[in-house]
């Protein structure tokens, strides 16, 4: 079975990426590449899922394959030297295809000899990381405190933060998982995706909520993936805000405070 979904942006959609698990029936991706300024074909280009190490590169025609990839919501990314990358969140079901184009933006050239001077500007999207992080509650971690710890899986960095634990799966992936709060003992684990479970995951633990770019990724609904900590790289992140009790989550995130903890990831 093959059904289509066109994705055009201009700007990444953020998603996530999970592990490969033994001999599950696993589903595939096709699709094209193409220049969003007049349509045309784009070789070359890499599409990828770095968390699962799934590789193709698109040919003259623009064309690309990936195959092996588990069933569930993962995270593609799509690269081309002089265009901007992209990247987004596909849903795959298992022995099905999934074919999406996906539209480049050509980067924007910078002209030679101009030198501009002065404190740069923080980002609409680091705007709230940056105003709670002066207010102080949570743990926070910038992209110069992650370039200091290069080589490192994000599970590794987790693990350094005062409070939350990391689960790690029977393959490399790895799940944040929080302390029992009077609110969050009613998730006793019972409803886990059966993917997570035969990746390792446990019931009866309480999981940390998870959102990327302002988009949950996992909010602990019954049967929903949980979301892999090492499906994000660290050169990637911006910022990363960690809440370890439900009175330290921010107040916008109450729909949260049914989970253990919350994490919230800025990408660059």
């Amino acid at each position: 079975m093959t059904w289509h979904r066109r994705i055009a942006l201009s700007a990444s959609i953020i998603a996530f990426a999970a592990a490969h698990v033994g001999a599950q029936p696993t589903a595939g991706a096709t699709g094209r590449v193409l220049n969003d300024v007049d349509d045309k074909p784009l070789g070359g280009a890499e599409v990828s899922m770095p968390g699962l190490g799934l590789r193709s590169t698109s040919d003259s025609s623009g064309a690309f394959r990936l195959g092996g990839v588990p069933a569930g919501k993962q995270i593609v990314w799509v690269r081309k030297i002089g265009f901007n990358p992209i990247s987004a969140v596909l849903t795959f079901v298992a022995e099905e295809t999934l074919e999406c184009d996906f539209i480049l933006l050509p980067a924007t050239t910078r002209l030679p000899g101009v030198e501009v001077k002065g404190v740069a500007p923080v980002s609409p999207k680091l705007s709230e990381f940056e105003e709670r992080r002066k207010e102080g509650f949570g743990h926070f971690l910038t992209a110069s405190q992650l370039e200091k710890m290069e080589g490192r899986r994000m599970a590794e960095i987790m693990a350094t933060i005062p409070g939350p634990r990391i689960l790690r799966g029977t393959t490399n992936a790895a799940w944040v998982v929080g302390g029992r709060g009077p609110v969050s003992v009613t998730r006793n684990g019972g409803a886990l995706n059966a993917m997570d479970v035969a990746r390792g995951a446990k019931r009866g633990l309480c999981y940390s909520a998870v959102i990327l770019d302002g988009i949950f990724v996992y909010q602990g609904h019954d049967g929903e993936s949980l979301f892999d900590i090492n499906s994000i790289q660290p050169a990637e992140i911006a910022g990363l805000e960690v809440y370890t009790s439900t009175a330290t989550i921010p107040p916008k995130y109450n729909g949260t405070r049914a989970t253990c903890g919350l994490v919230v990831v800025w990408t660059k």
